[in-house]
């Protein structure tokens, strides 16, 4: 009988005890990783419909699973590709252990990480003859995402560019000019501060380190700092910034033997505009902008200071 009643109480406190939630996170994408989609000539740059992710903390691990919504014929042999924080591959591309041919779905359990790891990766899938690189997802182990954990944009600025920052250029030895296809950028407000984010679309060997330089009227404002890699995509993330403050930067990055300075980009916090057409839009209704042609070139003269379209300070 005492047996029977310490069964019951033991049964009583384990129902009363939470069960712990799985933590999920997953959202869609037809982005490609460009560090290894450049470096392969077999490789898909534009996927038309993408995929769907999802990541999981389970009790077993880490739980991958990739839907790929587009019908490539021959899809097969999917492999999982882990990065650390300085976007350097773990080891060697992991076979995933669950592939359905069926409905285009690969699946895999990744052990050994603790909650608050920050786990960050890839995957590969081989069709006909192509191959194709999803981007890179980031995922911190034991987090869950939801709507309101995702922040609301207030304002964004993007542009694209080949040009290169003169001065650094010039007064660094290992400097050059590696851009051809050149770079994507973007800068975000959103009510959890500012997003920044360039995308360099050449195949850059080597490519590593990217670091940021902001600067204020001119004059490099505090020290380069560390930006998060994603193969050739690079972020940083900014705090305390107060809508109509102008942010004016340039990034950084190092490859075989060399480095390189982007041209320095100029936003203002809580800016929502497209840069081919956002200045010269002000004046319409600011009577200190105007546009000018000089060379063949349009600027756009803003009190006084001259801007490209891309909205960067002409020195």
């Amino acid at each position: 009988m005492k047996h029977y009643y310490l069964f019951a109480l033991l049964a009583g406190l384990f129902a009363l005890m939470p069960i712990k939630s799985f933590a999920l996170c997953e959202g869609h994408s037809n982005s490609v990783d460009l560090y290894y989609s450049n470096a392969n000539p077999a490789a898909n740059l534009n996927p038309e419909l993408g995929w769907d992710w999802q990541v999981q903390t389970t009790s077993a691990g880490v739980e991958i699973r990739v839907h790929f919504l587009d019908n490539f014929v021959g899809m097969a042999a999917p492999q999982l590709f882990t990065f650390d924080d300085k976007g350097v591959l773990i080891g060697n591309p992991i076979p995933m252990s669950g592939w359905d041919e069926a409905t285009h779905t690969a699946s895999h359990t990744v052990t050994g990480l603790k909650d608050g790891d920050v786990f960050v990766f890839l995957v590969q899938i081989a069709y006909a003859d192509h191959i194709l690189f999803t981007e890179r997802i980031k995922y911190v182990v034991g987090s869950e995402c939801s709507a309101d954990d995702q922040p609301v944009v207030i304002g964004s600025c993007s542009g694209h560019s080949t040009a290169v920052d003169d001065y650094y250029t010039k007064n660094d030895a290992a400097a050059a000019n590696p851009f051809v296809k050149g770079y994507d950028w973007k800068v975000t407000t959103t009510d959890k501060g500012v997003e920044i984010e360039v995308n360099f679309l050449d195949n850059i060997e080597g490519f590593a380190a990217p670091y940021i330089f902001f600067f204020k009227d001119g004059v490099l404002d505090g020290g380069d700092k560390p930006m998060e890699q994603f193969g050739q995509k690079a972020l940083y993330s900014l705090t305390g910034k107060q809508e109509g403050e102008e942010i004016n930067f340039l990034v950084k990055i190092a490859y075989v033997q060399h480095v390189a300075f982007t041209e320095r980009i100029t936003y203002t916090v809580g800016d929502n505009c497209n840069p081919e057409t956002s200045l010269i839009n002000l004046e319409d209704n600011n009577k200190h902008v105007r546009k000018i042609i000089e060379n063949g070139n349009i600027y756009i003269l803003r009190d006084g200071v001259k801007y490209n379209l891309l909205g960067s300070k002409v020195e």
